[in-house]
């Protein structure tokens, strides 16, 4: 089987689990290669060992690690601030800031909660379930949230001692929102002339 070259189809067609095609794998191996995975028998070989060898060295693999990490930190830092004042690098940034707004959000309430000590947590999911549940309305207005911009706020404020859990959460538009600042909800609603 190893002298004679056969395409991995015809290998495949023959039921035979490895084929040869006499050209050199990407490591620059000339041998069998598997028909399920593309790799040669000796890239997988090599691997196992590589793996065996990490599991009994795991603290020179990490010593040996960390010194190369040392030795090419200022390349790598360098490399990457190349990298990251590319337009293409803002390109894909804004583009990930775009389709993650709720992450980004929910990060930044995060932030500004532990900063206050405030109790809580919540994820990007939630921030879409509650758009979701206000049907993309302000709590107080009534303006669509998909026309105007829109401010994730604490029902209870974080500064009168409020949680930052889903359930003290809801999405108001930006005038409400700042109008409201950190006032009492009760006190807000009254102002608004919504309570008496």
């Amino acid at each position: 089987m190893a002298d004679a070259i056969i395409t991995r189809a015809e290998a495949r067609a023959q039921g035979s689990k490895r084929y040869f095609t006499g050209k050199a794998c990407k490591r620059g191996h000339v041998a069998e290669r598997y028909v399920s995975n593309l790799e040669c028998v000796v890239c997988i070989y090599d691997k196992g060992k590589a793996r065996a060898w990490h599991k009994h060295n795991k603290d020179r693999h990490n010593l040996l690690s960390r010194k190369w990490k040392q030795a090419n930190r200022d390349k790598t830092r360098e490399s990457w601030a190349r990298y990251r004042t590319t337009p293409e690098a803002a390109a894909l940034r804004e583009l990930y800031y775009h389709t993650n707004k709720e992450l980004f959000k929910a990060l930044k309430a995060r932030r500004r909660a532990l900063q206050k000590g405030a109790p809580g947590t919540h994820t990007a999911a939630d921030l879409r379930m509650l758009l979701a549940a206000q049907t993309h309305r302000c709590a107080y207005c009534k303006a669509d949230l998909r026309k105007v911009k829109r401010h994730l706020d604490h029902i209870i404020p974080l500064a009168r001692g409020g949680s930052n859990d889903k359930e003290n959460l809801q999405y108001l538009c930006a005038p409400c929102n700042q109008s409201k600042g950190a006032k009492d909800p009760i006190q807000f609603a009254r102002e608004q002339g919504r309570l008496l």
